[in-house]
């Protein structure tokens, strides 16, 4: 019989039939960010109870798929460009990049074209935040976007 999916009201189902504990752990990884948006590996190891190369392991695999970007300088872990991506896609209301939009509408009036805010992320860019210039022929809003940074301005 096939598992029914809950409404987003409705609390969860309970356990799932056929967990996989690394599956579950990088949910959880995911999941620390809603209290600390930079994570340490002792930190996460601690919290999911498992060894640091454990935790180290989860950690670059959820980096290689760019849910997660590592601080080159801290060595912390915070969200990547795919996870800003799908937040950015299901979220409705304010970005945490509202505060620009003055200083984009600003630039875009001056230049008489579209802007982004992006964000660099090994060689690709997330673009997080983007005002459309009001003219007929102009450069789409690209926001959610993740492309090879060589291809972008």
């Amino acid at each position: 019989m096939p598992r029914s999916v809950p409404s987003p009201i409705d609390p969860a189902p309970g356990p799932a039939r056929y967990p996989i504990a690394s599956v579950a752990n990088a949910a959880r990884i995911l999941g620390f960010l809603t209290d600390d948006h930079q994570l340490k590996v002792s930190d996460v190891a601690a919290r999911l109870g498992v060894s640091l190369s454990a935790a180290h392991r989860l950690l670059t695999t959820l980096e290689d798929e760019q849910l997660l970007a590592q601080n080159t300088t801290t060595r912390c872990y915070g969200p990547g460009p795919k996870l800003v991506a799908v937040a950015n896609s299901v979220s409705s209301g304010r970005s945490r990049w509202d505060f620009a939009r003055p200083y984009l509408a600003e630039l875009s009036s001056r230049v008489g074209g579209t802007v982004n805010i992006i964000t660099l992320h090994g060689t690709e860019v997330a673009f997080v935040e983007s005002l459309e210039a009001p003219t007929t022929v102009r450069v789409g809003s690209r926001l959610g976007a993740i492309m090879p940074a060589h291809c972008t301005s």
